[in-house]
């Protein structure tokens, strides 16, 4: 049977968010079809959603509407059973999957010398729906580069990214997507330019110093003139700049550690559905000191529990004081979209 291409089939199934040019008042930029009882694609709805990489909020039941009514587009992966099957295939046994997104290698028979089948999909004979594993929301196949790719797109639409360093609201000098750089030997190490050119070790001090300076001026009544500007008013207080790509990278090391905290701090965190990924690498990577079950009890507890939009859920505990509305906001409706 003939499969559609990838990117398509992901459209018209509500998988891959579409982007409108000129969003009208209400309207989000980005946007879900909804196939759900539509016989062609001038009759499916619209799933607004607040960014190119937010989850479908409801793409299960998008799915299972699917499996009902294109039950040809599905089969149940089998193997031969014997010493000959390789690992991989092994794995996927008794599995369904869309033949329109296959996994790596192909479906079964299309790798070379697979003598896998398919046998044919029956929705009603199916006893547990909530084990076919096809949502890409459950993450377990993402890889972290694809996952710090997903991150970065959230971080440059959260963060206010600065190519010059500037104080923080607490009075830390920070860089580039919210990195603190207030360590004088972290500033040094970083790949500063003057006018292009690479900075010296004087030209990269003498910048340190003088937003150290600035960190450490009060007013008459003791507060603290400068923790409270926008990062645009430091622009002009150094002449030292940190290049594209070294933003992005010095995100990405932040990021790897980050990630190497929370498999740290939850066992089964490559088993977690991708929302609850994103969401947790998010407040990782945003709030002083990370994420600890002492400081985040209830979250900690909600995640145990798998309780996503209960009085104690999850939904309810991704709040975070020193952020703003809309980043909460996001949290929040990715929250909402989990599915464990």
């Amino acid at each position: 049977m003939a499969r559609m291409d990838e990117q398509t089939y992901k459209i018209i199934r509500g998988m891959k968010t579409i982007q409108r040019q000129h969003p009208q008042k209400g309207e989000s930029k980005w946007y879900y079809l909804d196939p759900r009882g539509a016989t062609r694609i001038a009759d499916m709805g619209v799933i607004d959603v607040e960014s190119e990489y937010a989850p479908n909020p409801y793409a299960r039941e998008i799915l299972i509407d699917d499996m009902k009514r294109h039950e040809e587009d599905y089969y149940i992966w089998r193997t031969k059973g014997d010493e000959k099957v390789r690992a991989s295939h092994e794995e996927r046994e008794g599995k369904v999957y869309n033949r329109n997104l296959p996994p790596d290698g192909g479906n079964p028979g299309e790798e070379h010398n697979c003598r896998c089948w398919e046998e044919e999909f029956k929705f009603e004979k199916m006893k547990n729906v909530d084990m076919i594993d096809l949502l890409e929301e459950i993450g377990a196949e993402l890889s972290d580069d694809e996952l710090y790719d997903r991150m970065w797109e959230n971080i440059k639409r959260f963060e206010d990214i600065k190519t010059y360093p500037y104080l923080d609201t607490k009075g830390l000098i920070t860089i580039g997507a919210g990195a603190n750089v207030n360590n004088l030997d972290v500033f040094l190490s970083l790949n500063l330019t003057v006018n292009g050119f690479s900075a010296t070790r004087e030209q990269k001090l003498e910048a340190y110093k003088q937003l150290k300076w600035l960190s450490e001026q009060k007013d008459e009544k003791g507060m603290y003139l400068y923790y409270n500007r926008r990062a645009k008013f430091f622009e002009k207080e150094t002449n030292v700049r940190l290049p594209d790509v070294e933003i992005r990278q010095l995100a990405q090391r932040h990021m790897t550690s980050d990630l190497k905290h929370l498999r740290q701090e939850f066992e089964s965190f490559d088993e977690f559905p991708l929302p609850l990924k994103e969401i947790l690498l998010d407040i990782q990577y945003n709030v002083a000191g990370g994420l600890s079950e002492k400081k985040w009890p209830k979250l900690y507890r909600a995640i145990r529990q798998k309780d996503m939009l209960g009085k104690e859920g999850i939904a309810e505990n991704v709040n975070r004081p020193d952020v703003g509305k809309s980043r909460n906001d996001w949290a929040k409706g990715m929250a909402r979209s989990i599915r464990f």
